[in-house]
């Protein structure tokens, strides 16, 4: 090459990448004397870098020399020079703050002066620095990272922060006056246009505190327009250009009434993507003189979304990506910049295309996109794991998804692992991480939204937190909570106790109540060390702790009532939320609860027995009246309700529908449901499958030869047994018509099943099975771990994990995850199981036979698949009020550090309800 004119050597060279060109350099003096200088050759190589690495070639207006066009291209090798000897860049950090008067009136010096007079008063503290414009709530740093783009309410705003390795005061480039009338403007997407001179961003407004001006006054058909219900997104090209002037302009806005928050967006040419809630999908049309928009839901929920030429693809951590062809749905005409979704029905995918992830160690978290998708090609993103086996925290697994518009099924998507971390502790973090993430109310919010999502909490628990300091100590409220039990602290001395008040909720109970019950503690025995406490409601018979902590679910022979605790921390007075009167003489029991998929409601069932007469709702056409049993089990009824906890809005009880039941055996029932159906365990073996669909009431009678307990997911029903687990197929039974609400199933003989799957434990317990702890309320899909209780074995529980997969019934799988080890002798009996992060769980322990004390536990999984605990996660969780009380039921929120115990006081014969916070 030596031998070429130079004007050909130069031609090749340009096309060089920056490193080869660096390493041409250094082969002979020639080379060297050719490039070192050379204006054209760097230019060239930025240009090629720029155009392989997406940065837009306006950063770099105002280079000349060869020296400033080489130091440009080598940026990016200079700033990974300083990691590779694990250099504190905190030392080479050259800060600087966007100027007050950078664009005139826009922002006052009073606004300077206002924030420094709220600062510290801690003279002796070092101070924080001036916040010249604290309103800012989103940016975008544009590549190349010469231009940024920064968000308030009132202000979009492009600054020009100087060219690379200069220290210039920022400067406003373009400005739009948005004058929202909403409390806050969020960035949501940006796009960048094909040849790099342009993007493309989506902004929302939200939440309104009043209809804004530019909603029409005439809305339609629909319910009245609630403001809190209102999102107005605006969207935004900016151009860059290599030459010319720098403008931002609007292009076009679209007000939405929805009952759901906006998750994310994503955007194309003409085409913008609202996500709402965790599966529904708004896609907007942007074009001017043909906007129009289509609603439509993917049937897996979603944690984001990108859009590729005419594909909309979700990516689903759990599961994969999903394919959804755009045009398959019905576009709607958008009037007057509106649209209200509050009264329609999203549309259903026909064309779809599904890719699972590879299976991976963990489980998956949140899902990290490039913030800027190419129109075609192969998306790399990173999902986000919790290493459940390990003891490593987090770590990142990168997928790489390569989708053929032409052929979509010859589609690929490949794990292409983790990365490799220079050790196993977490990567360092610097101050101004800290003083970022420290007092971020938006981080913290989302991140206890995540917590939500992950763990299956209600998020309304925390209707009412602002700040970032209320949403941090919510989000590491579990950790507060382990760390309590680290060294076997006695937590009895951190626990605050109250009760439900008599008086709060009118009449349903009275004063009368407690003291009539006060009267009678004079009759106590003497030898009592400690008294008793006044029990305002000595009738409770059931209880559920709302997943979350904040709502409490109680039960007795008159009422059911939901009760809000108060704010995780906080010691409240509980209020009643939601009342329903039950109009009965007999004993009421909560059987059974199963949680919505989003975590907004809760269906439970009641089983009403031992009546002293025909209750009134049992038809008097029914020809057998005389024939019921009445004073014992015999005759039920069932009750099933659905609570509704939303995030905004009334909290209601709602009656779904009532079964009346005669049968043959007495004793306890058991119950699963799942969507519109309840299983009833009548009877050893004898199983009612009731249908509440309404009209169509409907049920089948059948036997199970052996069940232990049971519970539904996916049209299956599972029973487990000292053996294993029974899967039965619920299509295979005949249904009859329920008539007036009333089953007589003294008569019949159940049904046979004949399409049954088993799965034998694959670890033989040492004694005889005593009984099974299942989670108190199963998810509609994926693993179910549940504990089997073994008489003979010194720890007592053996866990397994049970994974389901309906279309290939033989690829399910049952593991034993072995007996939890503890750091002491166990208590010979655990009363409650509850659920910790991150795939551990506890366990609360009564100390038999004198219940003297109740212990807790709390466990974490271990990579050889035996469940191992915390080092010292053990400690005394409560003592009774003396000793002749014994624990009946506890129900724990560890996320919360909130408990409510049941205690059987054998002496007053009843039952006491005490509520204890420890965080």
């Amino acid at each position: 090459m030596r031998t070429l004119p130079s004007e050909l050597q130069t031609l090749v060279i340009k096309c060089l990448r920056a490193s080869d060109i660096v390493h041409s350099q250094q082969t002979c003096k020639d080379f060297n004397n050719l490039i070192e200088g050379s204006t054209e050759i760097w230019k060239a190589c930025l240009k090629n870098q720029c155009h392989d690495e997406g940065l837009f070639w306006s950063t770099y207006n105002g280079l000349s020399t060869a020296l400033e066009y080489k130091n440009a291209c080598i940026g990016v090798w200079r700033f990974k020079e300083f990691f590779q000897n694990g250099d504190d860049m905190d030392d080479r950090a050259k800060a600087r703050y966007l100027p007050v008067k950078a664009y005139g009136d826009l922002a006052e010096e009073g606004d300077v002066e206002a924030y420094e007079a709220e600062g510290p008063v801690h003279l002796d503290e070092p101070q924080p620095p001036k916040n010249p414009h604290p309103g800012i709530t989103g940016t975008y740093l544009i590549p190349g990272g010469r231009f940024l783009i920064a968000v308030d309410k009132t202000w979009l705003l492009l600054w020009d922060l100087g060219l690379p390795g200069k220290v210039d005061a920022p400067v406003v480039l373009s400005s739009y006056e948005l004058c929202c009338p909403s409390l806050s403007v969020t960035m949501l997407h940006v796009c960048i246009v094909d040849n790099h001179s342009a993007l493309r961003i989506v902004l929302q407004e939200y939440p309104f505190s009043k209809i804004p001006p530019y909603i029409p006054a005439t809305q339609g058909p629909g319910p009245p327009l609630d403001p809190s219900h209102l999102h107005a997104f605006h969207r935004f090209e900016i151009c860059l250009p290599e030459s010319g002037e720098y403008t931002i302009k609007s292009l076009g806005r679209l007000c939405v009434a929805s009952f759901y928050e906006i998750v994310c967006a994503a955007q194309t040419e003409h085409q913008v993507a609202l996500n709402l809630s965790s599966n529904s999908v708004v896609l907007w049309n942007t074009a001017q003189g043909d906007e129009a928009f289509s609603f439509w839901e993917s049937p897996v929920e979603f944690s984001t979304l990108y859009i590729q030429q005419d594909y909309l693809f979700t990516i689903a951590p759990r599961t994969g990506v999903q394919a959804i062809l755009m045009s398959q749905f019905p576009r709607t005409p958008i009037k007057n910049g509106f649209v209200d979704l509050r009264s329609l029905a999203p549309n259903q995918p026909s064309t779809i295309y599904t890719f699972n992830h590879p299976k991976v160690p963990g489980s998956p978290g949140c899902v990290m996109l490039p913030r800027s998708i190419p129109s075609a090609g192969v998306v790399k993103y990173d999902v986000e794991i919790s290493m459940l086996d390990r003891n490593e925290t987090h770590r990142i697994c990168q997928f790489s998804f390569d989708f053929h518009f032409e052929e979509p099924t010859t589609s690929t998507l490949r794990s292409l692992g983790t990365p490799h971390y220079r050790s196993r502790q977490d990567v360092p973090t610097c101050k101004d991480l800290n003083n970022l993430i420290e007092g971020s109310t938006e981080i913290w919010k989302a991140c206890l939204k995540n917590q939500c999502h992950n763990e299956g909490l209600f998020w309304s628990t925390y209707n009412g937190l602002s700040t970032a300091l209320e949403y941090k100590n919510a989000c590491i409220g579990i950790w507060r909570f382990k760390e309590f039990c680290k060294n076997g602290d006695d937590m009895y001395d951190r626990a605050k106790a109250r009760y439900l008040p008599v008086k709060a909720y009118g009449d349903l109970a009275e004063e009368g109540d407690a003291e009539d019950y006060e009267a009678e503690e004079t009759y106590l025995p003497l030898y009592l060390d400690r008294p008793h406490t006044k029990n305002p409601h000595p009738g409770i018979s059931s209880t559920y702790l709302v997943p979350g902590g904040r709502f409490l679910i109680t039960v007795d022979g008159t009422w059911l009532l939901l009760w809000d605790l108060g704010l995780p921390g906080k010691l409240d007075e509980p209020v009643v939320l939601s009342s329903h009167k039950f109009h009965c003489s007999s004993s009421v029991t909560m059987l059974d609860v199963y949680i919505v998929d989003e975590h907004n409601a809760l269906r439970i069932v009641l089983q009403e027995h031992h009546f002293d007469e025909i209750p009134p709702y049992i038809s008097a056409n029914h020809g057998r009246l005389g024939d019921l049993p009445l004073g014992d089990s015999r005759l039920s009824a069932f009750h099933r309700f659905e609570i509704s906890l939303p995030e905004s809005g009334e909290y209601t009880i709602k009656l779904l529908g009532r079964l009346c039941v005669a049968r043959k055996a007495t004793g306890d029932v058991s119950a699963a449901q799942i969507e519109n159906q309840v299983a009833l365990e009548l009877s050893p073996g004898n199983i009612l499958l009731w249908n509440t669909l309404q009209p169509d009431e409907a049920f089948s009678f059948w036997e199970n030869p052996e069940c232990s307990t049971f519970y539904m997911q996916q049209g299956y029903l599972f029973t487990i047994t000292g053996k294993g687990v029974h899967a039965i197929n619920l299509s295979q039974f005949s249904w009859r018509p329920v008539k007036h609400g009333f089953v007589d199933l003294q008569p019949l003989s159940p049904e046979q099943p004949s399409i049954t799957h088993t799965f034998t434990h694959p670890t033989s317990l040492p004694g005889k099975a005593s009984y099974v702890m299942l989670p108190r309320s199963i998810r509609s899909t994926g693993v179910v771990k549940y504990d089997m209780m073994d008489k003979a074995s010194s720890h007592r529980i053996w866990e397994f994990s049970f994974d389901f997969y309906p279309e290939e019934t033989s690829e399910s799988t049952l593991r034993s995850l072995g007996p939890p080890r503890y750091r002491s002798s166990r208590p010979t009996w655990p009363v409650h199981r509850f659920e910790c992060a991150e795939g551990g769980w506890g366990y609360v322990w009564e100390d038999l036979p004198n219940s003297a004390d109740v212990t807790i536990t709390l466990h974490e999984p271990e990579a050889s698949g035996v469940a191992e605990p915390c080092q010292d996660l053990e400690a005394d969780f409560k003592y009774p009020e003396n000793e002749d009380t014994l624990l009946e039921d506890v129900k724990v929120c560890p996320f919360s550090g909130r408990a409510v115990f049941m205690w059987d006081r054998t002496l007053l014969e009843d039952t006491m309800l005490e509520i204890v916070d420890y965080l």
